[in-house]
């Protein structure tokens, strides 16, 4: 399994954190909110998966 935060706004994705949280997003060039993800766990983010 593999975890990701996404950017809420843009999408941009960071592969090296793992919480959801505020983090500085270069895209946005400004600090977002991201949400985690976990690949390959089978399981829906829900907060992620609703803003879908």
């Amino acid at each position: 399994m593999k975890s990701y935060v996404i950017c809420e706004e843009c999408g941009f994705t960071f592969d090296d954190k793992e919480e959801s949280g505020n983090y500085y997003c270069p895209q946005c060039e400004k600090k977002r909110k991201f949400l985690s993800f976990t690949f390959g766990c089978g399981g829906k983010p829900s907060e992620l998966y609703e803003s879908l």
